[in-house]
């Protein structure tokens, strides 16, 4: 255990903070809400998007990760291409939930069941955790070259009902 935490050690350190300040903002707002019943302006989660080019960072790290791998010379290498690689899955799979959240805001559910599915989820099946981290982190990229926001912005006609 204590070999991955050195060799995960900035990912981890990376995803904590992030997934720190994120929750920090929110409680704000809730005290904000309750203590001076005022809303805070802050972004919400479907506004969370990665640059386009950034997805170079992700090809040339998970090369690496897998040429690291096989090519003896890349070896010392491979702390900071599986750190590198760790971090822009996990930003890639922030920008799929921001996507899947703008989803359900256009379709007037409440983003909130979002995170409510995936707590209850994550408490009666654990083993579908990573499943689902995997299947954001591919919604995240597939918003790269689908656009899959302007697809979900686009209005419900009734010629798509039939």
């Amino acid at each position: 255990f204590r070999v991955q935490m050195l060799e995960y050690g900035p990912t981890i350190i990376f995803i904590s903070s992030f997934t720190g300040v994120l929750c920090l903002g929110v409680f704000l707002r809730i005290f904000a809400r309750i203590r001076f019943k005022q809303n805070v302006v802050q972004g919400h989660m479907s506004l969370f998007r990665i640059p386009d080019n950034w997805v170079w960072a992700l090809i040339v790290f998970g090369a690496g990760f897998v040429g690291a791998l096989r090519i003896e010379q890349l070896k010392p290498f491979l702390f900071y291409i599986r750190n590198g690689l760790m971090v822009m899955l996990f930003l890639y799979m922030l920008q799929g939930i921001g996507v899947v959240a703008l989803f359900f805001e256009v379709r007037l559910l409440p983003a909130h069941w979002i995170a409510l599915g995936a707590m209850l989820i994550g408490l009666w099946m654990p083993e579908l955790i990573p499943l689902m981290a995997f299947l954001f982190t591919v919604i995240g990229l597939l918003e790269v070259w689908l656009a899959l926001r302007k697809r979900s912005l686009r209005p419900v006609t009734d010629s798509d009902l039939s």
